[in-house]
């Protein structure tokens, strides 16, 4: 059992893999049944931290998203181990034919509150082909400090699935501008996508 999920089937496989985990603690579950069919009372647990991901970069979360069709979900953009940043660009695609996205459903995360300061953004939703584009801009003002550093959500969104399928949820590296207070840009590490698999 991974993160209080489903439990696995029986198997004498010794071994386990998992796609996707997200950054931040993960609790793996091992459970033992004996040939007798008496299962063993408390299951042995390893606790253990993924950082695979250096700063500063922004990511998708959670990166795997599995919904049935016609419900709503939530995904956020972090920023991930950014430090001076007062002002920040991000373009997030997706295939419209997978998902909808209003501008009702994006609402800024607490990542840039963090410093006190007061809080500029305009968003806009835009369809280039087959994809839409949302395009977010986020200033942080008249804080203390004037930026703000370190890992958080920094936009959130709530997206119906709409078809059967699965979409990429991509941030357009090239489109991606993070900026200091003196205006001067800051180079990101990486841009990591997300995967939804509509049912």
């Amino acid at each position: 059992q991974m993160d209080g999920g489903p439990w696995s089937e029986w198997s004498t496989v010794a071994y386990a893999g998992f796609s996707y985990l997200d950054e931040g603690d993960h609790n793996f579950l091992v459970q033992s049944r004996y040939l007798s069919g008496v299962i063993e009372e408390k299951p042995d647990t390893l606790h253990f931290i993924v950082n695979a991901i250096d700063g500063p970069s922004l990511r998708i979360f959670p990166l795997f998203t599995e919904i049935p069709n016609g419900e709503d979900f939530n995904v956020e953009v972090w920023a991930e181990e950014v430090v001076n940043v007062a002002a920040m660009e991000i373009v997030l695609r997706y295939e419209l034919q997978k998902l909808e996205v209003e501008e009702d459903d994006i609402a800024i995360g607490d990542f840039f509150s963090s410093n006190g300061g007061s809080i500029l953004n305009f968003s806009s939703i835009e369809e280039e082909g087959e994809y839409g584009e949302i395009t977010i801009n986020i200033g942080v003002y008249s804080g203390d400090p004037e930026s703000v550093s370190g890992s958080g959500p920094v936009i959130s969104i709530t997206p119906t699935a709409i078809m059967s399928g699965t979409t990429d949820l991509e941030l357009l590296e090239g489109d991606i501008i993070l900026r200091e207070p003196d205006n001067d840009p800051i180079e990101i590490e990486d841009a990591v996508n997300g995967v939804v698999v509509v049912e």
